[in-house]
């Protein structure tokens, strides 16, 4: 479902600035634990939702 939320108003409802939210879509940053709760409540979302299938696309951190 998509919410066609642009990255201020998702920004406002997380808490968290537009850049930030930026910043996110494009990988630049790595989301602290509360960061990512606050997305996925502003989404109405749980957050193991924004997780789901992220190590597969990674690979193994290991590698890194």
């Amino acid at each position: 479902m998509a919410l066609k939320l642009s990255q201020e108003d998702l920004g406002d409802r997380s808490g968290l600035h537009r850049t930030y939210i930026g910043h996110l879509e494009r990988g630049e940053v790595n989301p602290s634990l509360l960061n990512i709760l606050k997305v996925a409540a502003a989404l109405n979302i749980d957050a193991g939702d924004l997780l789901t299938g992220l190590a597969q696309s990674l690979g193994d951190p290991r590698n890194v």
